[in-house]
């Protein structure tokens, strides 16, 4: 233990850690509060408690007012030193002592253009761009990945009101935005010699031919997702962080992941020419379902290879639940899907009831009417019996 806070010890030397969520136990409370608020006022004084350590935070309600929030417990850190980590210099300088106040942490409300989103990408990028948040402090995300990106081309090129489909249709996209950050950090894969790798020749000309999108009959997509998981193994790291790393893909990692993609994919399949359902699968227990989306598009899907032999890979992260909402003066209208279903028993009829529907992009009502949700109760206890 230091001045700073922790200290960790390994073979590069002692190391303390100083980081504001270990000084505060009040995170469970604020979600309690934020959930028991019944207008725009009560629900921003339970987040001004700033009690939760670090969350991106939009807000919508029957009154028409819409927010988003990113932050928490966030260091006040002087700006005019260098927060470049690790931090080496043996001084005191660096141990900041406050939070930074709620309101100096990125936030949008009730903006001109109309709607606010987020991907995980930086706060700065969160509406239209004459309603964005425009300020900085040492910390602060700056970027962006392709789902941030995409959101932000769909939202902002829409014209007119939005509607409940144009909507899903930006929710389920599965693509790489053209001449984006992808693009632009995977230009070496796309940009390969044939007559240079006359073994990978066909694979470089059907990743060339692919429409960077991640629909489940796509000729193309399999290839593209496993050469994507070569290259994140290689990196030993989330897809991601091979957008917004410093250096872009190498013609050398391109090229090795390629050839390992298309190895496997001969060894398993037989050709590389399968739609990406039959590769990449939504599986549990006995089901098993195509699954449409990709890593780091809207409609985000992560896999791992769950049968070697024949060349599956199982969806194990990105889309789980989703939820759409609509608040009116005629009452609430809650839709909702999970990717498997409502229970993690195998033997409950829950237990993958909703994975038709999720692939579908399908939802199901969520009834707040004691008599409707008495009527569609498959059974009705007190806790205990």
């Amino acid at each position: 233990w230091c001045e700073y806070g922790p200290v960790f010890e390994n073979k590069y030397g002692s190391w303390a850690f100083r980081f504001p969520a270990y000084t505060d136990i009040r995170a469970t409370e604020q979600w309690f509060l934020m959930n028991k608020a019944k207008n725009f006022g009560e629900f921003s004084k339970a987040m001004e408690m700033q009690a939760v350590p670090l969350f991106n935070t939009i807000y919508a309600d029957k009154d028409g007012n819409i927010m988003l929030h990113s932050g928490g417990k966030v260091p006040n850190r002087n700006p005019r030193l260098n927060w470049t980590a690790p931090i080496t210099a043996n001084t005191s300088d660096y141990r900041w002592t406050e939070i930074l106040d709620y309101n100096r942490l990125p936030h949008v409300e009730n903006p001109d253009c109309g709607y606010v989103y987020n991907a995980n990408n930086t706060p700065l990028e969160c509406t239209g761009d004459s309603c964005n948040w425009d300020e900085y402090f040492p910390g602060l995300q700056s970027f962006m990945y392709n789902r941030g990106e995409r959101f932000k081309h769909l939202m902002e090129s829409h014209e007119g009101k939005f509607t409940e489909e144009d909507l899903d249709r930006i929710k389920y996209d599965n693509s790489y935005h053209p001449n984006g950050i992808y693009e632009t950090k995977f230009a070496a894969l796309y940009t390969l010699d044939e007559t240079k790798y006359p073994d990978i020749a066909d694979a470089i000309k059907k990743m060339k031919a692919w429409d960077k999108r991640g629909n489940v009959d796509n000729p193309n997509a399999a290839l593209a997702m496993i050469v994507h998981e070569y290259m994140r193994k290689e990196v030993n790291g989330p897809f991601a962080l091979l957008m917004i790393r410093k250096q872009d893909v190498s013609e050398e990692l391109a090229v090795d992941a390629l050839r390992k993609a298309k190895k496997f994919m001969l060894k398993t399949h037989g050709t590389m020419d399968v739609p990406l359902g039959d590769v990449q699968r939504l599986i549990r227990g006995d089901k098993s379902l195509p699954a449409h989306g990709l890593r780091e598009v809207p409609r985000a899907t992560d896999t791992k290879l769950h049968d070697k032999k024949k060349g599956i890979y199982k969806v194990t992260g990105g889309d789980g639940y989703i939820q759409v909402a609509r608040f009116g003066k005629d009452g609430t209208d809650i839709r909702s899907i999970n990717a498997f279903g409502a229970s993690s028993n195998p033997e409950s009829p829950h237990y993958s009831d909703q994975m038709e529907m999720f692939t579908n992009h399908e939802y199901r009502k969520i009834h707040f009417e004691l008599e409707k949700v008495e009527q569609s109760a498959e059974r009705i206890y007190q806790p205990g019996e």
